[in-house]
């Protein structure tokens, strides 16, 4: 009976899972935008993110830029995980505990923060932009009803595109 309960909590933790994304803060001072031409683009620290990856691939050709294998400029785009301090760690317990007690009825709510660079590089570095990205997630019974509207891996391609359409622009 343990074994059932807990099995239906852990369904519930994985599938009841919503996702909205803030937006994302430039790290770096502004700078010109680069003009679209032929790159050689190099992604870092996508691992976990390949779908991601392919889709910023697509808006980055689509936005002007060649991908050369021999290009002289290179784009490196890198995305890195960091870890998140909640200012209030014995609140964010608390949530978990309440959570686990009402069997998921009092949504788990979680951040994620990673941030992504675009350098632009020939012989030494050109350009460099640092974006900081925020993916609030709610997991949970009531959450079940609106996750397939808000699956955090579509909020979180939401963020790593605004980056492309900041870096874009030169904001």
């Amino acid at each position: 009976m343990l074994f059932r309960f807990c099995m239906i909590l852990l369904v519930f933790f994985a599938f009841g899972c919503a996702g909205f994304s803030h937006p994302a803060i430039l790290n770096t001072p502004l700078a010109h935008p680069m003009i679209p031409s032929s790159v050689r683009i190099q992604f870092t620290g996508f691992g976990f993110y390949e779908k991601e990856k392919q889709m910023l691939r697509e808006s980055i050709l689509e936005s002007g830029y060649k991908e050369e294998i021999n290009a002289d400029l290179l784009l490196e785009i890198k995305l890195e995980e960091v870890e998140h301090h909640y200012e209030k760690t014995n609140l964010h317990r608390l949530n978990f505990v309440f959570s686990l007690v009402s069997a998921t009825i009092i949504p788990y709510q979680i951040y994620t923060d990673h941030k992504i660079t675009y350098r632009y590089a020939k012989e030494k570095v050109i350009k460099e932009s640092e974006y900081g990205l925020r993916l609030s997630q709610y997991r949970g019974i009531l959450v079940l009803l609106i996750s397939p509207f808000y699956w955090p891996s579509s909020g979180f391609y939401q963020s790593i595109d605004e980056t492309w359409t900041r870096e874009l622009q030169g904001r």
